[in-house]
């Protein structure tokens, strides 16, 4: 199969990735191109588009694919792309389940790289562009601050939300979460607010 797509990338496939198009697919890379004609197909069938995840995360957790679990550097960085690229939870399943079916079970680092990007999905669905450790809090810098309070509300500890200081033009607000101290351990952390935006963000997108 995928040397078929490779073929496909090279040579094109008829009128629709041939010499009509070749122009198109050269300007902006195979993968590129086929993300756009996906979305302008979703937009024809009037179907929800998901955008690329922008939020970021900075919570002390990383995770890595390391070279003893795929040794190829490309594959690695492949694997990589994919995990980034992920726009919903479904997606990134379907990541983690190739890589099973090619490598085998993930290592731990993979996986915590998988929670990770995971929990970026959550977040983007709550319109959270950034989730960081900031001294005891986790600082939540946000568009809609009663999505994410109402996120945290049954968690251990306290939330607050701060208006965007004067003159911010971003129109992004800040809710600071202070969990107990252990919970700031960053494997605890992640695995709280994967669990608190993940049901916050599966309520949301049933309400679309």
């Amino acid at each position: 199969f995928k040397i078929a797509m490779r073929d496909l990338e090279i040579r094109g496939a008829g009128n629709l990735l041939g010499a009509e198009q070749s122009g198109h697919i050269a300007a902006v890379g195979y993968d590129m191109y086929c993300r756009l004609l996906d979305r302008a197909v979703r937009e024809l069938n009037h179907e929800r588009i998901l955008d690329p995840v922008e939020t970021t995360i900075d919570i002390g957790a990383t995770g890595i694919v390391p070279k003893a679990y795929i040794p190829s550097d490309a594959r690695r960085m492949e694997a990589y792309r994919r995990v980034a690229r992920a726009a919903s939870v479904e997606e990134l399943r379907a990541v983690e389940s190739d890589l099973k079916d090619a490598y085998g079970d993930p290592p731990a680092p993979t996986r915590r790289l998988l929670e990770l990007a995971e929990l970026r999905i959550h977040a983007n669905r709550l319109l959270i562009r950034s989730v960081a450790v900031h001294e005891q809090d986790v600082v939540h810098r946000c568009e809609d601050a009663d999505a994410v309070r109402d996120a945290l509300a049954e968690a251990k500890g306290t939330v607050r939300v701060l208006k965007a200081a004067p003159g911010d033009t971003s129109g992004l607000v800040e809710v600071y979460y202070r969990p107990p101290a252990n919970y700031l351990e960053p494997e605890t952390l992640l695995r709280v607010l994967r669990t608190r935006l993940g049901a916050a963000a599966s309520r949301r997108a049933a309400m679309l």
